[in-house]
């Protein structure tokens, strides 16, 4: 059934959506503000923002041109750059370092995972969304590390006062979809404030498995604020002989409502989206 309504929505979008170009307002050439792309989040009883950037033509497209620049917690997209900040200050030497098991699950706000209740690599850690991990990499690092080169990549808000170590799941601390996918162009491009071998270890631990016919790097969250949940995929992807595509997806659901298709559904909508891209690029 999403195939059908895939495919339907690719052609509803194509004939029923008209660009807004808004000059160099992103850095690049034009922004094309598509609000038929809002009807992606529907069969998941969500709204949302899409945020895509067109590494072939250097335009954004948008569901949202609001929402783009909207802040809420990043949730675990944040590990990479946790990761990248983790590798520069040497707090790691590389992904494949042990971190070893505080033996403090924390199943209020977490849930009980017993998958993760071990000694993981800094790599296994993000990819199974250890928060206890990266919980032990922050308090290493310090805020004021943090500061630095949130500031020198502009980065976020820079609301840092939250007391609580993971200050990305909770508390005022935010990123736009627009940040998250100049992050991302960023990485791609190693020119973030990182070494260049750190970006490209990050870049390799963010290959994820999807049904893509193309290669994804790319990380979720998920978190809660005020009376929603919120979910992010946020990455980018690689289709063969064509530029890159970078990504921000981010759902808003009601916390009284079912959260049964609310992981998969980060995904679905990301790469329905990243259909309607590549039909439209021909």
């Amino acid at each position: 059934m999403r195939h059908h309504l895939a495919t339907f929505l690719s052609i509803a979008l194509l004939q029923a959506c008209t660009p807004s170009p808004v000059g160099t307002a992103m850095k690049a050439p034009q922004l094309q503000v598509r609000p038929g792309l809002q009807q992606l989040f529907a069969p998941c009883q969500c709204s949302g923002t899409i945020a895509l950037f067109d590494g072939q033509s250097q335009t954004w497209y948008t569901s949202d041109s609001i929402g783009l620049h909207t802040y809420s917690l990043p949730a675990s997209t944040f590990k990479i750059f946790n990761l990248l900040t983790a590798l520069q200050t040497q707090t790691l030497a590389s992904p494949q370092d042990t971190l070893h098991w505080t033996g403090q699950p924390d199943t209020l706000r977490y849930g009980y995972r017993p998958d993760i209740y071990r000694d993981l690599t800094a790599a296994q850690a993000f990819e199974q969304s250890a928060v206890w991990a990266f919980r032990a990499l922050s308090d290493a690092i310090g805020r004021e590390a943090y500061r630095q080169y949130l500031s020198q990549a502009d980065y976020s808000n820079l609301q840092l006062t939250q007391p609580d170590t993971d200050f990305w799941n909770f508390g005022p601390f935010g990123v736009t979809p627009a940040q998250q996918v100049q992050l991302m162009r960023q990485l791609f491009a190693n020119q973030l404030p990182f070494d260049t071998a750190y970006q490209e270890m990050v870049r390799r631990v963010m290959l994820t498995p999807t049904t893509a016919p193309f290669p994804i790097h790319a990380k979720t969250g998920w978190t809660s604020q005020d009376s929603l949940r919120v979910g992010w995929w946020v990455g980018y992807a690689l289709p063969e002989e064509h530029a890159p595509i970078f990504f921000a997806t981010r759902l808003f659901k009601s916390k009284t409502l079912d959260t049964e298709d609310f992981a998969e559904c980060r995904k679905t909508v990301t790469l329905e989206a990243l259909q309607w891209l590549m039909q439209y690029r021909q």
